[in-house]
Parts: C-alpha cells; structure tokens; sequence
C-alpha cells in the first residue's frame, strides 16, 4: 500500500502494476453506498486511474488504491469475524462479497436471505461491493483454498476467538424466570407462528393481547410492529411492556413445554401435504414424506428435522408466503374462467 502522490508519468506507476492490482476504478454502479466507500477508501492511495479496475472513485479520478494479494477477511486470522458467516458468504479484502446462490432472496425458499444484509450491519467498517452469488460449492472450494495462506483462521480457532459474552448473574437469571413463569399464566403464545419477518425475534405476543417487545428496539420500530400485528389481530387490544431482549428469548425457549413449537407447527404442515401426496399418488408414507420435503426444499426429510427454531420461524413464514401465492394464482385463474365462459 502506498500513500504517495504520483504524476501520471511517474515510472512507479508502472512498477505497481507490475506487482500490485489497481483496486480503484467506477464502482459507482457496484458499491450501494458511495459516499461511505469513499471515506472507507481515502488517503489509501495515490494519484493514478485505470480504467480495467474493479472498483474505482468515479468522484475523484486522481484517487488509486492497490493490493498486492486478496485475502478473503471472513477467514482472516486478524478480523474477529463469527465463522458461522462462512457457510453462506466470504468477504474479500477488495470489497468483493461472494455469497452462496441458496441465500439469493426468496420469500418461498428455507435458506434465510437476510443473514447477508444481516452480516453486513454487524460488520459495518468493511467495504462492500453488489454481492456476487454463486453455486454452494463454489463457496466452499473458496474456503479450502484459504487453507493454504498464512492468514487463515480455521472455524475452530476463529470461534474460540471471539469475545465472550458475560454471564446473567444468578439474581438476573432468577428474575428473568419469574418473569417468564408469570406471563405464561392463562396465556398462550401466539407470535410462535410468526405472519412476517420483520423482527419476529424481538417481541412475544400473547392471546389476551400482551405484547412483550425488546426494550432495546426502536420507538420507530415497535411501532411498525404494533401496526402489522393490529392488522393481523384485529380483535386484540394489545397491551406493551418493554423488557431486555433476554426475556423474549427466553419466552420462545420455554414455548415448546408450553405449547406446540414453530418446529412442531412446521412439521405438522409437511405432514399433512405428505398425507395429500401420499393419497393421490398412492405413494408409503417414508416416500410422501421425502418427496414433500425435496419439495421444499430440503436435501431429505432427515434434514429437515433438524432444523432450529429460529430456522423454523422462517421456513413457516415461507409457507405462509406459498399459500398466498397459490391463493392469487387460483384468483386469477377463476377470473380468466368466468371471463371466457
């Protein structure tokens, strides 16, 4: 890295080429923020342009930068970065963000598109350019290949490394308790199938109308959320009580020994379309249950099983956003039928 001031003649221009990539060209139509690029960017480089560059200032064309090797930062050993990111992206030190092709947006898939704009808020100092997506396996042989460079980190390491979270206190841990056991009282959780996405993990909502949001979302945000859950329960009069993120997480660990799970719920589904499948095609039960699930999907009815919650929540959402789709479908078509009667 140079921080010279170079004239377009200077002979060192050429020597970087020779030994560097000019990282600095338009990426304008490539970075989706400009300006932030640019700070990220400035005072990195000397005066030069080129125009066969990945990612140049359109702004100011007497701005360069270069980089004498890639490294991939989601595996570097100096980044602190959480390894769980590695199984559907890879962030280069040239802003290129290579993300798995099953985590392209998909309102009907079960792979969770917004891990990467996710990932991208936690990790907000990098520089990033338009995703790239590519096949899994892609992904993975990037990976591999990072093995061989000295500042690799492998998942086991990078995980050890990363900060420790401190423990709840053991009065902490006895509030948050009572206060679980209590909002269960007579109550039924019914956020546990969740209608949408947004923010399904920072709130609880109740039969009788008790609203539990995380005291750390937004004003702005919880009101958008009160909004859409009006919509969706407008016989409910929601009643708000703040309470640390914690406590949410908690309510949504003790709902399977309360009540049926998002993963229960989720389950029943498939079964049911295997039940259907299995009797128009006169498929067994094992066959009904894996054909229903690559459907989904899923590799196998195996893999499906061994989802998490918070998968769960998604995956159900998913559906929710598939019968809709085929609602409007059946629409259209009896329209098309009535009108050609």
């Amino acid at each position: 890295m140079t921080n010279d001031i170079l004239s377009p003649a200077d002979p060192q221009i050429v020597e970087l080429f020779k030994h560097g990539k000019c990282l600095t060209f338009d990426f304008s139509r490539d970075v989706k923020n400009v300006s932030v690029a640019m700070q990220k960017t400035a005072g990195r480089c000397g005066r030069v342009v080129c125009s066969t560059a990945p990612l140049a200032l359109k702004q100011d064309t007497q701005l360069a930068f270069f980089a004498d090797g890639n490294v991939c930062l989601t595996a570097g050993r100096d980044e602190k970065i959480d390894p769980a990111c590695r199984s559907y992206l890879a962030l280069f030190a040239d802003g290129r963000l290579i993300v798995s092709d099953l985590y392209q947006t998909n309102r009907y898939g079960i792979y969770d598109y917004r891990k990467v704009s996710q990932f991208a808020r936690t990790y907000s100092d990098y520089l990033y350019l338009q995703p790239q997506y590519v096949p899994q396996s892609y992904l993975d042989a990037l990976y591999r290949r990072a093995e061989q460079y000295g500042w690799y980190i492998s998942a086991e390491e990078a995980a050890a490394a990363m900060p420790v979270q401190p423990l709840p206190t053991a009065e902490e841990n006895a509030a948050c308790d009572a206060f679980v056991k209590e909002i269960f009282k007579g109550r039924r959780c019914i956020s546990v199938a969740p209608r949408e996405l947004s923010l399904m993990n920072r709130y609880a909502l109740f039969d009788d109308g008790t609203l539990v949001m995380a005291d750390d979302v937004p004003d702005y945000a919880a009101a958008d959320i009160e909004k859409e859950l009006t919509k969706h329960f407008p016989d409910l009069h929601l009643k708000t009580q703040q309470a640390p993120q914690a406590y949410v997480d908690a309510i949504y660990r003790m709902v399977p020994q309360m009540q049926k799970s998002t993963k229960q719920i989720y389950f029943e589904i498939l079964k049911q379309k295997a039940r259907k499948l299995g009797k128009r095609l006169n498929l067994p039960r094992h066959r009904a249950l894996e054909t229903v699930a690559q459907m989904a999907g899923w590799q196998s009815w195996k893999q499906a099983t061994r989802i998490d919650e918070e998968r769960a929540k998604f995956v159900l959402v998913s559906e929710k956003n598939k019968k809709e789709l085929a609602r409007f479908f059946i629409r259209i078509r009896w329209k098309w039928n009535i009108r050609n009667i």
